[in-house]
């Protein structure tokens, strides 16, 4: 459905549905967000402790050691349920 207004045509959104779709962003925000931090931390590690004689696999390499940054940063701040969403499903 939509409503006309003066500036044109827009869309109807219901309450929840906006609520819904800002729960969801913002999760993700939150993940992609702890991606890029993981990233940058992990480049660090490289950059300013890392080995460079080429003896240690993990921080020798400045992609390996930012890949692994992001997999830290990803699994920290991975979307998950909430309590009541978990108590909710059982009832």
């Amino acid at each position: 459905m939509a409503l006309l207004s003066c500036h044109g045509i827009q869309p109807t959104v219901s309450h929840g549905n906006t609520q819904r779709l800002r729960t969801i962003w913002n999760k993700w925000f939150k993940f992609v967000a702890g991606l890029a931090i993981g990233a940058v931390a992990g480049y660090a590690y490289y950059h300013f402790i890392g080995c460079h004689s080429g003896t240690c696999p993990l921080t020798s390499n400045p992609w390996v050691t930012t890949l692994y940054g992001m997999l830290l940063g990803g699994i920290t701040t991975f979307p998950s349920r909430s309590k009541r969403e978990r108590r909710n499903e059982r009832a």
